[in-house]
């Protein structure tokens, strides 16, 4: 079953570099980057292998973390 998920219309309008077209919104979880580590509310540590086009990616070595407020959201709210 597939599961579509819903935050905050303020956090949607603050992702304005999104190339998925928010994806991630629908349920379909393969557009997310697997998250290692949470740093804050803001930002979390992903696994950088599916990172490589993202606008979000913020590379720190050896570490990338990811800044788009949609996919912090969708952690901190729904633990995915």
């Amino acid at each position: 079953m597939v599961m579509k998920f819903t935050i905050e219309e303020h956090i949607k309008k603050a992702a304005t570099k999104c190339r998925k077209d928010f994806s991630c919104l629908t349920g379909n979880k393969e557009c997310l980057c697997p998250v290692r580590a949470i740093n804050g509310n803001h930002t979390v540590q992903i696994d950088g292998s599916s990172a490589n086009s993202c606008k979000y990616c913020f590379h720190m070595e050896p570490k990338i973390y990811c800044l788009c407020p949609v996919r912090n959201e969708l952690y901190n709210r729904y633990g995915i």
